[in-house]
């Protein structure tokens, strides 16, 4: 799947962390499932990872909702908030972990 068709509209961020050494960054989160009436936990997962632009000012306000996602090749990717921020992460791929319905 494409990294901007993952339908993460309105998943909640919970953590980013970033392993110098690994060149890796994780975003891990959850979305409602309304299939399971349950919260779904997930992964996001960036290689290779040589730059990360993480800004938190909440220019719309505060969220830690997704708005959604985008892939500007060759190698970045962002993740725009609800908030107004958007993280951007240049890497060499990624890898989601979860299940998207």
């Amino acid at each position: 799947m494409k990294f901007e068709d993952l339908n993460l509209h309105d998943a909640t961020i919970n953590s980013v962390s970033y392993l110098w050494e690994g060149k890796t960054l994780t975003v891990q989160g959850e979305y409602f499932s309304v299939e399971k009436g349950e919260p779904i936990g997930f992964a996001l997962s960036f290689h290779g990872v040589t730059c990360v632009s993480l800004p938190h000012q909440e220019e719309w306000g505060a969220s830690a909702s997704i708005n959604g996602t985008k892939f500007s090749a060759p190698t970045t990717y962002s993740i725009e908030i609800q908030s107004g921020d958007v993280i951007t992460i240049e890497a060499a791929g990624y890898k989601f972990s979860g299940k998207i319905t």
